[in-house]
């Protein structure tokens, strides 16, 4: 087997790990997400605040996204920002290349 496959694997494994242990070491923690914690400290500071503004979507469908919904739309982001990136930067370089 070669260093850079050996390497892979390790590396792999190390990523599940990172992944998979916090649930057994930290039974019956919760993993709640930013958005709610953040609710319960605005809920702490001002009881009777009321939010200024209701997400266009949100109010086109008449409540709130499903929660697979959200969580698919978060995961997704990331790919779609990296894929904006690297097309924006291939078009600047090829432009850049032209040029000459």
């Amino acid at each position: 087997m070669s260093k850079n496959k050996k390497t892979v694997i390790i590396l792999l494994i190390v990523a599940a790990l990172i992944a998979i242990i916090p649930f057994f070491v930290l039974r019956g923690a919760e993993f709640g997400g930013s958005d709610d914690a953040g609710s319960q400290v605005v809920e702490e500071m001002s009881p009777g605040y009321e939010p200024w503004f209701t997400p266009v979507l949100e109010s086109a469908i008449g409540g709130e996204l499903p929660g697979e919904i959200e969580s698919f739309s978060s995961a997704c982001r990331p790919a779609w920002e990296w894929g904006f990136s690297v097309s924006s930067s291939a078009d600047f370089m090829n432009a850049r290349s032209s040029a000459k």
